[in-house]
Protein backbone atom coordinates (compact mmCIF):
# COMPACT_ATOMS: atom_id res chain seq x y z
CA UNK A 1 0.00 0.00 0.00
CA UNK A 2 3.09 2.40 0.21
CA UNK A 3 4.20 1.76 -2.22
CA UNK A 4 0.82 2.50 -4.32
CA UNK A 5 0.70 5.90 -2.29
CA UNK A 6 4.35 6.52 -3.23
CA UNK A 7 3.51 6.34 -7.35
CA UNK A 8 0.91 8.07 -7.13
CA UNK A 9 2.58 11.14 -5.37
CA UNK A 10 5.03 11.06 -8.28
CA UNK A 11 5.15 14.02 -10.14
CA UNK A 12 3.27 13.69 -13.32
CA UNK A 13 4.73 15.96 -16.79
CA UNK A 14 2.52 18.63 -17.23
CA UNK A 15 1.25 18.47 -21.28
CA UNK A 16 0.05 21.83 -22.26
CA UNK A 17 -2.39 22.42 -24.68
CA UNK A 18 -1.20 23.45 -28.56
CA UNK A 19 -2.45 25.73 -30.96
CA UNK A 20 -1.15 25.01 -34.39
CA UNK A 21 -1.46 28.61 -36.33
CA UNK A 22 -2.36 27.98 -40.09
CA UNK A 23 1.46 29.28 -40.75
CA UNK A 24 2.50 26.38 -39.32
CA UNK A 25 4.00 27.72 -35.76
CA UNK A 26 2.27 26.18 -32.80
CA UNK A 27 2.14 27.78 -29.27
CA UNK A 28 1.29 26.32 -25.99
CA UNK A 29 -0.12 26.64 -23.23
CA UNK A 30 -3.50 25.90 -21.61
CA UNK A 31 -5.48 27.26 -24.03
CA UNK A 32 -9.46 28.43 -23.59
CA UNK A 33 -12.52 29.53 -26.18
CA UNK A 34 -13.56 33.35 -25.52
CA UNK A 35 -15.46 34.51 -28.48
CA UNK A 36 -13.83 34.86 -31.66
CA UNK A 37 -10.37 33.77 -30.48
CA UNK A 38 -8.27 31.65 -28.10
CA UNK A 39 -7.05 32.75 -24.55
CA UNK A 40 -3.54 30.90 -24.81
CA UNK A 41 -1.71 31.12 -20.97
CA UNK A 42 1.98 30.33 -21.50
CA UNK A 43 4.76 30.06 -19.14
CA UNK A 44 5.49 33.57 -19.78
CA UNK A 45 1.89 35.57 -20.26
CA UNK A 46 -1.02 35.22 -21.72
CA UNK A 47 -2.02 36.41 -25.09
CA UNK A 48 -5.43 36.13 -27.42
CA UNK A 49 -4.99 34.17 -30.40
CA UNK A 50 -7.85 35.11 -33.78
CA UNK A 51 -9.21 31.72 -34.17
CA UNK A 52 -9.33 32.46 -38.22
CA UNK A 53 -5.62 32.08 -37.93
CA UNK A 54 -5.63 29.01 -35.97
CA UNK A 55 -5.30 25.96 -37.82
CA UNK A 56 -5.99 22.82 -34.88
CA UNK A 57 -6.19 22.84 -31.08
CA UNK A 58 -4.21 19.94 -29.92
CA UNK A 59 -5.58 18.57 -26.40
CA UNK A 60 -2.08 16.57 -25.74
CA UNK A 61 -3.60 15.16 -22.50
CA UNK A 62 -6.93 13.86 -23.99
CA UNK A 63 -4.85 12.24 -26.72
CA UNK A 64 -2.88 10.81 -24.22
CA UNK A 65 -5.60 9.63 -21.90
CA UNK A 66 -7.61 8.34 -25.40
CA UNK A 67 -4.10 6.36 -25.93
CA UNK A 68 -4.10 5.07 -22.65
CA UNK A 69 -7.59 3.60 -22.71
CA UNK A 70 -6.93 2.12 -26.22
CA UNK A 71 -3.75 0.49 -25.06
CA UNK A 72 -5.31 -0.83 -21.93
CA UNK A 73 -7.81 -2.57 -24.06
CA UNK A 74 -5.69 -4.02 -26.54
CA UNK A 75 -2.74 -5.13 -24.02
CA UNK A 76 -5.86 -7.01 -21.97
CA UNK A 77 -7.18 -8.66 -25.16
CA UNK A 78 -3.63 -9.97 -26.12
CA UNK A 79 -3.51 -11.57 -22.17
CA UNK A 80 -6.81 -12.94 -22.74
CA UNK A 81 -5.40 -14.47 -26.29
CA UNK A 82 -2.15 -16.20 -24.54
CA UNK A 83 -4.37 -17.60 -21.55
CA UNK A 84 -4.23 -21.80 -21.99
CA UNK A 85 -7.47 -22.97 -22.77
CA UNK A 86 -8.48 -20.36 -25.59
CA UNK A 87 -9.17 -22.15 -29.18
CA UNK A 88 -7.03 -21.62 -32.08
CA UNK A 89 -10.09 -19.39 -33.53
CA UNK A 90 -10.56 -17.30 -30.64
CA UNK A 91 -7.00 -16.81 -30.33
CA UNK A 92 -6.84 -15.39 -33.75
CA UNK A 93 -9.89 -13.27 -33.46
CA UNK A 94 -8.70 -11.62 -30.06
CA UNK A 95 -4.96 -11.09 -31.45
CA UNK A 96 -6.59 -9.17 -34.53
CA UNK A 97 -8.81 -6.88 -32.58
CA UNK A 98 -5.55 -6.28 -29.87
CA UNK A 99 -3.43 -5.48 -33.03
CA UNK A 100 -5.57 -2.76 -34.09
CA UNK A 101 -6.37 -1.35 -31.00
CA UNK A 102 -2.71 -1.56 -29.71
CA UNK A 103 -2.14 -0.09 -33.18
CA UNK A 104 -4.77 2.68 -32.72
CA UNK A 105 -2.89 3.61 -29.21
CA UNK A 106 0.49 3.67 -31.21
CA UNK A 107 -0.62 6.61 -33.42
CA UNK A 108 -2.31 8.36 -30.78
CA UNK A 109 0.95 8.35 -28.58
CA UNK A 110 3.31 8.93 -31.62
CA UNK A 111 0.48 11.90 -32.54
CA UNK A 112 0.94 13.25 -28.33
CA UNK A 113 4.98 12.86 -28.81
CA UNK A 114 4.94 14.94 -31.66
CA UNK A 115 3.05 18.00 -29.83
CA UNK A 116 4.48 17.22 -26.06
CA UNK A 117 8.47 17.98 -26.49
CA UNK A 118 8.59 18.09 -22.51
CA UNK A 119 7.46 14.63 -21.98
CA UNK A 120 9.28 13.21 -24.87
CA UNK A 121 11.95 10.50 -23.10
CA UNK A 122 8.84 8.66 -21.14
CA UNK A 123 6.35 8.95 -24.24
CA UNK A 124 9.87 7.58 -26.24
CA UNK A 125 9.43 4.73 -23.85
CA UNK A 126 5.86 4.17 -24.08
CA UNK A 127 5.90 4.25 -28.00
CA UNK A 128 8.61 1.45 -28.23
CA UNK A 129 6.89 -0.50 -25.84
CA UNK A 130 3.66 -0.36 -27.63
CA UNK A 131 4.99 -0.93 -30.76
CA UNK A 132 6.25 -4.33 -28.86
CA UNK A 133 2.89 -5.18 -28.31
CA UNK A 134 1.71 -4.80 -31.67
CA UNK A 135 4.59 -7.08 -32.53
CA UNK A 136 3.27 -9.52 -30.38
CA UNK A 137 -0.20 -10.02 -31.72
CA UNK A 138 1.49 -10.75 -35.05
CA UNK A 139 3.22 -13.58 -33.65
CA UNK A 140 1.96 -17.05 -32.88
CA UNK A 141 0.88 -17.44 -29.38
CA UNK A 142 1.84 -21.00 -28.11
CA UNK A 143 1.02 -24.03 -29.45
CA UNK A 144 -2.49 -24.27 -30.36
CA UNK A 145 -1.75 -20.58 -32.20
CA UNK A 146 -1.23 -22.41 -35.84
CA UNK A 147 -3.46 -25.15 -37.00
CA UNK A 148 -1.69 -28.46 -37.46
CA UNK A 149 0.08 -29.01 -41.36
CA UNK A 150 -0.90 -32.35 -42.98
CA UNK A 151 1.59 -34.00 -43.93
CA UNK A 152 2.39 -33.48 -47.92
CA UNK A 153 0.61 -36.36 -50.18
CA UNK A 154 3.01 -38.79 -51.50
CA UNK A 155 2.89 -38.74 -55.12
CA UNK A 156 0.82 -41.05 -56.21
CA UNK A 157 1.79 -44.06 -58.27
CA UNK A 158 1.50 -44.01 -62.50
CA UNK A 159 -1.50 -46.68 -63.14
CA UNK A 160 -0.22 -49.75 -64.89
CA UNK A 161 -0.83 -49.92 -68.48
CA UNK A 162 -2.25 -52.56 -70.15
CA UNK A 163 -0.15 -52.72 -73.07
CA UNK A 164 3.56 -52.61 -72.02
CA UNK A 165 6.38 -50.57 -74.36
CA UNK A 166 9.62 -52.18 -75.32
CA UNK A 167 12.87 -49.99 -74.19
CA UNK A 168 14.02 -47.18 -76.48
CA UNK A 169 16.33 -48.82 -78.68
CA UNK A 170 19.81 -46.65 -79.55
CA UNK A 171 19.95 -44.97 -82.91
CA UNK A 172 22.46 -46.86 -85.00
CA UNK A 173 25.22 -44.67 -86.87
CA UNK A 174 25.64 -45.86 -90.59
CA UNK A 175 29.12 -47.34 -91.14
CA UNK A 176 31.44 -46.31 -94.05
Amino acid sequence: LAALLGAALLPVPVTSDVLVLKDGKRVEGDVQEEGDAYKVVTKYGTLSVQKDLVARVVKVEALLNEARSFRVGGSALLEEAQKPGVTAAERKAKLASAGETLKEALELFKEARAFSPATETGLDNVIAAVAREVERCQEPAGPDALSPVAPPKAPAAAPASPVSTPPPVPASVPSK
